[in-house]
């Protein structure tokens, strides 16, 4: 955008003498302005790859944008390819299942059938997922001699350990009471849950089981907090803030010293290191907004509205993935796939309402009178 702004007032220094925009489809308004500028300046070339089913049904809607882009940017006259790729005859098989995990265990087989020889086997294959939640099974079930894999798509933090965890944190702030002596305590469930999770395994686990088996013992209900402090990162766990301005701040503590932890372990678990680090980016920027909020327009936010904010944040949270986009198996979402092709596909989760999947706005204005106006 700053690119196309600049145009209006200057004259680009283009580096290169001769640029390619290659495999494109729907494009925004910089970038049409932004490849008109090139066009005139004759620095450019259009490479479109579309089909001919799309292009000459003028009702069919997915040919909008290539049908856009082969008249205002033309290809050079002796580029050609083959845009019949859809008339040649393809074997399509549909396979029911009862489960999510009955699914994904159809991938080895199906990879089995049709793998080649060589360690390009999987090259022209794709995995795209309808419903992005079987990323996870999809990839336990690729068997480790497919080779090479590349994950197009992110992975959500909402589905995360990261996130678990999080969440047991927010439970423990909004049941922590306090006594007439001014100390913090909380029911057992709300401290057990905490310890005995996944993610803080590895850290004093001695004390803390020894801790675990007191509670039983004892039957003890209500538990103050300020016994817990066998580590910095429990300290900081069970220092709760009774002050919703202060409630980012301990989150942020918290992930820093397990960010300390996961940074120190023998063997460094990259993803985790990495789902910290966007979560507590995450929290930062809701750190801004509230304390922006409560200084400049002066409003009071209730921990309900913190909470509901700050699961929006998080629920937006991705780790992006890294690979190789030119080797091995690609899995993908639906959108991920456009103007890509491949030799065998496999869809996982083509189920209705999830291809094409179903999106419902809250108003009251019928989709059909929204449509005709």
């Amino acid at each position: 955008r700053k690119v196309v702004e600049k145009l209006k007032t200057d004259r680009l220094q283009l580096e290169f003498n001769k640029y390619y925009i290659i495999g494109l489809n729907a494009l925004n308004r910089c970038e049409e302005e932004f490849f008109s500028y090139l066009k005139k300046e004759k620095k450019v070339e259009f490479l479109w790859d579309y089909n001919h089913y799309y292009l000459n049904d003028h009702v069919n809607k997915a040919g909008l944008f290539i049908r856009r882009n082969l008249d205002s940017f033309p290809p050079p006259p002796d580029f050609y390819f083959d845009p019949g790729s859809f008339g040649i005859d393809k074997k399509i098989k549909i396979i029911s299942s009862s489960s999510n995990y009955g699914q994904t265990q159809e991938v080895p087989r199906f990879l089995e059938e049709t793998g080649q020889e060589g360690n390009s086997r999987f090259d022209g294959t794709a995995i795209v997922l309808a419903d992005e939640s079987l990323l996870l099974p999809a990839l336990s079930a690729i068997p480790a001699a497919a080779g090479d894999v590349n994950i197009t798509m992110g992975y959500p933090v909402s589905g995360s350990v990261i996130y678990s965890f999080i969440n047991l944190l927010a439970d423990l702030i909004r049941n922590c009471k306090t006594t007439p002596e001014k100390k913090a305590v909380a029911y057992h469930r709300f401290v057990t849950d905490i310890l005995r999770h996944q993610i803080l395994a590895n850290v004093e686990s001695e004390k803390v089981n020894f801790f675990l088996q007191d509670i039983i013992k004892n039957n003890r209900l209500n538990i103050l907090l300020q016994e817990i402090n066998f580590s910095p990162l429990h300290k900081f766990i069970f220092s709760v803030p009774h002050k919703v301005t202060d409630y980012c701040r301990y989150f942020l503590d918290i992930l820093a010293e397990l960010y300390k932890i996961a940074e120190g372990a023998k063997q460094g678990n990259k993803l985790l290191r990495e789902l910290i680090f966007r979560v507590y980016e995450s929290i930062e920027k809701l750190q801004g907004v509230i304390y922006n909020s409560v200084t400049e327009g002066e409003i009071e936010i209730s921990s309900a509205v913190f909470f509901r904010l700050f699961r929006q944040y998080l629920g937006k949270c991705i780790v992006p993935y890294e690979g190789e986009p030119l080797s091995g198996i690609q899995i993908m979402g639906i959108l991920e796939t456009r103007c890509l092709d491949f030799r065998n596909v496999i869809i996982l989760g083509f189920n209705e309402g999830k291809w094409p999947r179903t999106s419902f706005t809250s108003s009251f204005i019928p989709y059909n009178i929204k449509w005709g106006f």
